[in-house]
């Protein structure tokens, strides 16, 4: 805590509790609380292999863009980068949240959380919030758990890499550039918003059961995703461009069973034809530019999916 003192040596009340936070190698189990909430990080953290970094529901962890003390997995910008594990499981109600210490946040105002060939079974990000970083989290050979979490605005959500049979369920990423990058994920579940690309592809990725409203919903470059059960659906007055996006003609999508609703070009450079079920229909969502992306009850999509199942994030 600090207190300014005047000329006449009167103190002010002390500000806010704050946990400055030493930049470097963290080589033994640590626990961030709540009561010592926000944490503040002026240079790369790298949690080292052996050791376990537990953030407690409710702490913000505010991170700087200038880089005081660089690592060499790092970029120019402060990124926690896990080796070891991270555990930051928040709730519904205390969520854990990284975000900048900058004073005017915006995207790219730190780097991000880099998760660095690491399988060990704490890492996980629940009930998180990543917001303001270059790469909100990237994972390189990892398998980190995330659910139920927050991401963007960023300039890439999430990049998953060739991080294989990640389990990306129940997380809301918005506002980025792109939402999501992967080559290897089971991708379900999930709200994507406000991106200027949904999710790009690259491998056999399985993507169901999400709900995209954005410019360009999926971009497929490479390699045999399977695309089912989901609701493409641009919820602005005019059309938005791509729904599904094949940039190049070696990539094999399966696509079947989507709702593909208000784009230019529903499916675009395709090399094989879409599969069955596919609709273009209104979702009738119950409020989606307030951010309700619920269905309302006449919404054809309740029952459009594979085997009669709801469409969409929220379906099963």
């Amino acid at each position: 805590q600090l207190r300014a003192v005047d000329s006449a040596m009167n103190e002010s009340a002390p500000t806010d509790t704050m946990a400055m936070v030493t930049p470097g190698m963290l080589l033994e189990n640590r626990t961030w609380t709540a009561a010592e909430s926000p944490y503040i990080l002026y240079g790369d953290l790298r949690i080292r292999a052996g050791a376990v970094l537990i953030v407690e529901p409710g702490v913000e962890v505010r991170c700087a863009i200038t880089d005081s003390m660089p690592d060499t997995n790092g970029a120019t910008m402060t990124d926690i980068i896990v080796q070891g594990a991270l555990q930051a499981v928040g709730t519904a109600e205390k969520r854990v949240i990284f975000t900048t210490a900058e004073g005017f946040p915006k995207i790219n105002s730190w780097g991000g959380i880099k998760f660095l060939t690491t399988i060990e079974p704490q890492n996980s990000l629940k009930y998180a919030t990543v917001v303001f970083a270059s790469t909100g989290v990237r994972s390189e050979g990892s398998t980190p758990t995330i659910e139920n979490s927050e991401i963007g605005p960023c300039s890439i959500g999430l990049d998953l890499g060739l991080s294989a049979a990640l389990n990306i369920r129940f997380n809301i990423i918005r506002d980025c550039n792109i939402g999501l990058v992967s080559a290897s994920s089971n991708v379900r579940n999930n709200l994507f918003v406000d991106n200027q690309v949904g999710a790009a592809l690259f491998g056999n990725d399985v993507f169901e059961h999400n709900t995209i409203d954005g410019f360009t919903g999926v971009e497929v470059p490479f390699g045999q995703p399977t695309i089912k059960n989901n609701i493409f659906s641009y919820v602005g007055t005019t059309k938005a461009l791509y729904g599904i996006h094949q940039t190049q003609t070696t990539a094999t999508c399966s696509i079947s069973f989507n709702d593909i609703n208000n784009f230019t070009f529903p499916t675009d450079g395709l090399t094989t034809a879409t599969g069955p079920g596919n609709i273009s229909v209104d979702p009738l969502f119950v409020d989606g530019n307030g951010g309700n992306y619920q269905l309302q009850g006449a919404s054809p999509c309740l029952t459009a999916g594979d085997g009669g199942v709801q469409m969409g994030r929220f379906g099963p």
